[in-house]
């Protein structure tokens, strides 16, 4: 044999390989073995993009009252621009706007302002943190308060006035 017992093996290994993967046999039929190894290449690279075209994710710390109202922020990030198989980063920055009524852990999703990978653009995913209100506490959707009463009053029943996000004098 040329190349001795091992490059028999490697050989029926690699032929092995071709066979039990029917991607790799179809390009094998169509291209050959240059074909192959080229697509071989081709997959590390898509692989190697693949994981580049993660979207992006930046976290928005909010107040409880800026969720009343819809806004924008300004959030910055670095942005991976792959094109001509040719990888840069740069700084930017991009304005998001946030509807009313954003809770904490929502994500608000701003389509193609992620990475840009070749003819492809990734999602820009704003994660939504609410800063601690020194009144009220956030569940879901809900807002809690939480006020001592008497004994008596909680027997005898009581009125007490509220105070909302919009009325800080009752505080």
């Amino acid at each position: 044999y040329e190349g001795g017992e091992s490059s028999v093996y490697q050989e029926i290994s690699h032929a092995y390989d071709i066979l039990k993967d029917s991607f790799k046999k179809q390009v094998y039929d169509e291209y050959g073995e240059v074909g192959l190894e080229s697509e071989v290449k081709q997959a590390a690279t898509r692989q190697r993009m693949k994981k580049q075209l993660e979207h992006v994710s930046v976290n928005i710390k909010l107040d409880l009252k800026e969720c009343l109202e819809p806004s924008s922020r300004t959030v910055s990030f670095r942005r991976i621009t792959i094109d001509n198989g040719n990888m840069t980063t740069s700084d930017v920055e991009v304005e998001v706007k946030l509807p009313t009524g954003l809770t904490n852990g929502q994500v608000v999703k701003v389509e193609e302002e992620g990475n840009f990978i070749e003819n492809s653009k990734t999602d820009l995913l704003c994660h939504i943190k609410l800063r601690n209100h020194p009144m009220f506490k956030v569940q879901g959707f809900e807002l809690l308060i939480e006020r001592k009463i008497s004994f008596v009053s909680a027997l005898l029943g009581c009125v007490y006035t509220i105070p909302t996000l919009e009325t800080p004098e009752f505080q």
